[in-house]
């Protein structure tokens, strides 16, 4: 950024040093204001296009060149274009249907067959238990020589006994043999099936149209002057020629 900035002063200071002269000095001094020379203005004032100043005379009327006028014609006319239109066909399409079908054929198989068979019940029923208790005895007594005897007592009791049953039961047996059974496969049939296109194409056709041409008039050629001639017309101060 600095150096652009000092490039554009150096430019200034150039600008300055040619177009600013002896005699431009002079008139600065003379007038007491500094204006700056014509290259310089030049270069920062916007392009464009001149317009003419008129000058006024003492009664305020604009003394202008002299008018010009430029005719506006209406031209009925045809053109030539292109439009986008469809044209149909029709053709074939092969479209591929399945169908299922089935063939008998030897193989291997699996499977389970129900067969009768027995299970094992648990059931109870009341019952006796035998166990042996000490019993003693004593023999002698109240003399120096007692005797002691123990023997065993056998006893019964309630018992709940458990016993095992076998009952008819369904079960299954899983047998693998060879035999006859129909297996499905896919065929596919083609069918042929027509269907339409659309085409596109351009087709020339011819349209009429509304269109303006500008002219020069010449003298007898001013119609919004009432044919009046161009001498007249530019005298009278036709605004509406210039329309």
């Amino acid at each position: 950024m600095r150096i652009i900035t000092g490039l554009l002063g150096l430019a200034l200071l150039c600008a300055l040093s040619v177009g600013v002269g002896p005699q431009g000095l002079s008139a600065a001094e003379g007038d007491g204001s500094w204006r700056l020379p014509f290259r310089l203005t030049s270069l920062f004032s916007r392009g464009g296009t001149d317009v003419t100043t008129y000058e006024c005379d003492g009664c305020g009327q604009i003394h202008a060149p002299e008018m010009k006028c430029t005719q506006r014609v209406t031209v009925p006319d045809c053109v030539v274009g292109k439009k986008r239109v469809y044209d149909s066909e029709t053709r074939y399409e092969y479209v591929s249907v399945p169908e299922v079908r089935y063939r008998l054929k030897e193989m291997w198989v699996t499977k389970e067959i129900p067969a009768p068979g027995c299970k094992p019940v648990c059931k109870s029923q009341d019952g006796q238990n035998c166990f042996g208790t000490e019993r003693w005895d004593k023999h002698n007594e109240g003399t120096a020589c007692e005797t002691h005897c123990r023997s065993i007592e056998s006893k019964l009791e309630k018992a709940d006994c458990k016993y095992c049953e076998s009952e008819e039961a369904e079960t299954t047996i899983k047998v693998r043999y060879k035999t006859c059974v129909k297996v499905p496969y896919t065929v596919y049939r083609r069918v042929k099936r027509p269907i339409c296109l659309k085409i596109p194409c351009d087709e020339e056709v011819e349209v009429p149209i509304i269109r303006h041409e500008c002219h020069d008039p010449n003298c007898s050629g001013c119609d919004l002057c009432s044919g009046a001639n161009c001498g007249s017309c530019r005298g009278q101060g036709c605004g509406a020629c210039g329309r």
